[in-house]
C-alpha cells in the first residue's frame, strides 16, 4: 500500500513538472511568433572568436540585443569582471530565466524593447537577430552608436547597409562571427 502511495505522489510530481514544462514551452513559441525572432543558442566558438579578436576591455559597456537566456553575456562576465555587461529580452521566460540563473555583479537584464533602448553607451554590442530586424537596427546603431563602438553579429549581416570589417566562419551553419566597427 505504501509503495502505491509512493507511485502516485512520483507520478503527480512528474505530470506537474512536465505541466509546467508545457507552459514554458508554450510560452516560448507565443513569444517566437509575436517577436518572429525565435531562440537560438550561441556557439561557444564564437565566443572564444570574440575573447581572441576584440577582447573586451576594461571599464567599457557590452549589450546583447535579443539576450534570450543570458548564456553569451554570463560567459563574458565571468572571464571580464570589469566590464559591464547588459542584456535586452523581451521574452518574459527568457529574461527570468536570464534574471534567476546567470548572475554576476557586472551582469544586468532588463526586459526592455532594445528599439527603444538609447544605445549611446555602449562599446561593443552583440547580436543574433534575423536579417529583417538587423536592416531595421542599422539606422538606429548608426545615428546612436558612438565611434569606435564594436558590433559582433552572428550569423546574419546588415544586407548591403554596411560590409563587416572581418568575417570568421566554419563550415557548419550559424557558426560565422561578423565583425563591424563604427
Amino acid at each position: 500500500m505504501e509503495s502505491m502511495a509512493a507511485l502516485i505522489i512520483i507520478f503527480s510530481f512528474l505530470t506537474f513538472i512536465m505541466l509546467i514544462l508545457a507552459v514554458l514551452l508554450l510560452c516560448l513559441a507565443i513569444y517566437r511568433l509575436k517577436l518572429g525572432v525565435p531562440f537560438v543558442v550561441s556557439k561557444d566558438k564564437l565566443m572564444e572568436i570574440i575573447i581572441s579578436e576584440e577582447p573586451p576591455i576594461d571599464g567599457k559597456i557590452f549589450y546583447d540585443l535579443g539576450s534570450g537566456d543570458g548564456w553569451v553575456l554570463f560567459y563574458l562576465a565571468k572571464k571580464y569582471p570589469e566590464v559591464q555587461f547588459i542584456g535586452y529580452e523581451l521574452n518574459p521566460v527568457l529574461y527570468i530565466f536570464a534574471r534567476l540563473f546567470r548572475r554576476r555583479p557586472n551582469l544586468k537584464f532588463f526586459r526592455k524593447n532594445f528599439f527603444q533602448v538609447n544605445l549611446k553607451n555602449a562599446d561593443y554590442l552583440y547580436l543574433y537577430l534575423y536579417p529583417g530586424l538587423m536592416e531595421k537596427l542599422f539606422t538606429k546603431l548608426k545615428n546612436e552608436l558612438k565611434p569606435g563602438a564594436v558590433i559582433f553579429s552572428n550569423s546574419f549581416t546588415f544586407g548591403d547597409q554596411i560590409n563587416p570589417e572581418r568575417v570568421f566562419s566554419s563550415d557548419r551553419p550559424l557558426e560565422t562571427l561578423y565583425i563591424y566597427r563604427v
